[in-house]
C-alpha cells in the first residue's frame, strides 16, 4: 500500500490476524485540509489579437470611451475606467466566440457521424486548439510532442496547479503556519519589514554625492528634464518581454504592441498626467506576483522568489 506523502499517519500499529499466518497492520492517518481556490485573476488570452473581428470591433468602440474623457476629473481615472472596458469588452468577445467554436464543433461531429469523413481534420484542428488552451493556463512548458488531450492531461494540469500552493511557512519566531489566512499574514509582514525605508545617514549620503565628479551635460539634463514621447514610450513597451500581466486588469504587453497606433498617445497623455500629479493610479500602483520556492527550506519565507504574473 502506498499513500501520498501529504497523508501524515498519526498512528500505526501491527496486530495479530488469527485467520492468515500474516500480521494485520493498522494506520491512522488526517487527510490535509482543503485549500479553497478562486478562479484567479483574469488574463487576456492574446490568440484573439490576431483576429481582425477582435481588432476591427476593439478600435470601434475605443474611439466611442475616447469621447468619455472629459467626464473623469484626470486622466489617471479616465485610463483605470478604459481598462476596465477593455476586460469587459473582451470577455464578451472570448465568450460569444466559444460558443461560436463549439457550435461549429458540434456541427462536426454531426457530420463525422453521418459519413462525412472531412470534417475528421476539422475536429482534429478544434481539440488540438484546446490542448494549447490548457496548456497555456497551466504554464506547462515541457510537453511531449505527441502528447494528446486525454483524462490524464488535464488531471496532470490540475496537479501541477495545486503543487504550486504553499501549503506552509515558518513565522519570525519560527512557528510553522498551515492557516492559508496565516501565511498570507507571514508574507505580508517579512515584505513589508523588506521594504520599509531605512533610517539615512544624511551627513554619509551628502558627502557620497559631493564626491560623484561625473555629471550629466546641459544637453543630458535638458533631455532628462524633457517631457516624456510617444517614441520613448513605445521603445520601452517594444523591449518589454511577452507572456507577462504583472497588473491587476490581466492586460498583457502583446495588447498594447498590438494597438499601439490606436492607444499610444493616449497613454502617453496617462503617464504625463501622472507625473505631474506626483503618483500613478491605483491600478497602475498594484502588481500581481507567485512566490515559487528557491532551494533551501521551502517553509522559510526568504527562500522565495517573487516572479511577476
Amino acid at each position: 500500500m502506498h499513500l501520498k506523502s501529504t497523508l501524515s499517519p498519526s498512528d500505526c500499529e501491527v496486530v495479530a490476524c488469527p485467520v492468515s499466518d500474516h500480521d494485520a497492520v493498522t494506520v491512522s492517518f488526517q487527510p490535509p485540509e482543503s485549500w479553497p481556490t478562486g478562479r484567479g485573476f483574469w488574463k487576456m488570452n492574446t490568440d484573439i489579437l490576431t483576429e481582425a473581428d477582435y481588432s476591427e470591433k476593439f478600435k470601434a468602440r475605443y474611439e466611442g470611451w475616447r469621447t468619455l474623457r472629459p467626464a473623469f476629473s484626470t486622466e489617471l481615472e479616465w485610463w483605470d475606467d478604459i481598462k476596465s472596458r477593455i476586460k469587459q469588452f473582451t470577455v464578451e468577445y472570448c465568450v460569444a466566440r466559444a460558443r461560436r467554436k463549439r457550435e461549429e464543433f458540434l456541427s462536426l461531429c454531426s457530420r463525422e457521424r453521418n459519413g462525412d469523413t472531412s470534417a475528421l481534420h476539422a475536429i482534429q484542428q478544434y481539440l488540438d486548439q484546446k490542448l494549447h488552451g490548457a496548456r497555456v493556463r497551466a504554464r506547462v512548458h515541457c510537453v511531449e510532442a505527441e502528447e494528446k488531450p486525454t483524462i490524464k492531461f488535464y488531471r496532470d494540469v490540475t496537479k501541477y496547479a495545486t503543487d504550486r500552493r504553499i501549503r506552509a511557512v515558518r513565522d519570525v519566531h519560527g512557528t510553522v503556519q498551515k492557516d492559508p489566512l496565516d501565511i498570507v499574514e507571514v508574507f505580508k509582514t517579512f515584505y513589508e519589514q523588506l521594504y520599509t525605508r531605512a533610517d539615512v545617514d544624511e551627513g554619509l549620503q551628502e558627502s557620497l554625492l559631493d564626491n560623484i565628479d561625473k555629471t550629466p551635460s546641459k544637453e543630458q539634463n535638458d533631455g532628462l528634464g524633457s517631457p516624456l514621447t510617444v517614441d520613448e514610450l513605445w521603445k520601452a513597451v517594444a523591449k518589454m518581454k511577452g507572456g507577462k500581466a504583472p497588473g491587476s486588469d490581466g492586460i498583457p504587453v502583446e495588447f498594447y504592441k498590438r494597438f499601439w497606433g490606436t492607444v499610444g498617445h493616449d497613454l502617453c497623455d496617462v503617464f504625463a498626467s501622472a507625473f505631474l500629479a506626483g503618483s500613478m493610479s491605483p491600478s497602475q500602483r498594484t502588481g500581481v506576483i507567485t512566490l515559487l520556492p528557491k532551494s533551501g527550506d521551502p517553509q522559510y519565507q526568504k527562500t522565495s522568489d517573487q516572479l511577476p504574473c
